[in-house]
């Protein structure tokens, strides 16, 4: 052991350096280790979930417009119905002059195609209907109705894509008083109504 001309002790300075020369290899390792693993998590998390995703941003949008519908229906005095097809959705209304139900005009409300992979299921008043077969293309009868007073047709209308769990499928639902509500997996009374 070294002492200096000052009396400080100095331990063997070949020592020193070894310790403070930086990291192991097994350091190193295990940081890379650990490094590879949360990257790894991350990227489970946020990738994978492409239906999921494209699923609820066609429901937000359908709720979206099913809102407006309900709205323009009150502030035109006019019925308004929505009508599901294999390949998506469109808008009609109801013509009392003529009594039957005619396309919006263009520059208002209108409809959506969706994917194959997405699965429909209304349900209303008048029982369960895949609501995919109900029309044929030259029947515009709306499958749902807003009405100019505020109300609608009372319904459950179910989107999942093929191949989800049950716990994946978004609702839209109307007691036929109130709007629409959007139930999403993990609101509270969202297993209530599956």
């Amino acid at each position: 052991m070294r002492t200096s001309a000052s009396g400080t002790w100095k331990s063997n300075p070949g020592m020193g350096r070894w310790r403070s020369a930086g990291f192991t290899l097994i350091e190193l390792m295990v940081v890379l280790v650990v490094v590879g693993l949360l990257i790894s998590l991350v990227g489970l998390s946020i990738g994978g979930g492409g239906e999921r995703r494209e699923l609820e941003e066609m429901t937000r949008s359908l709720y979206l417009r099913m809102q407006a519908a309900s709205e323009q229906a009150v502030m035109t005095n006019r019925e308004i119905g929505v009508r599901f097809r294999d390949d998506g959705y469109g808008f009609v209304q109801l013509d009392r002059d003529q009594a039957q139900w005619t396309p919006l005009p263009r520059g208002g409300l209108t409809g959506a195609s969706m994917p194959e992979w997405v699965e429909l299921e209304l349900i209303t008043d008048g029982g369960e209907a895949d609501a995919l077969e109900t029309q044929e293309e030259d029947q515009p009868e709306p499958d749902l109705v807003f009405f100019s007073s505020g109300e609608s047709t009372a319904f459950d209308l179910y989107l999942w894509w093929e191949g989800a769990d049950d716990g994946s499928a978004q609702l839209l639902t109307s007691d036929g008083a109130t709007g629409v509500e959007w139930r999403q997996p993990g609101d509270q009374d969202y297993r209530e109504r599956l």
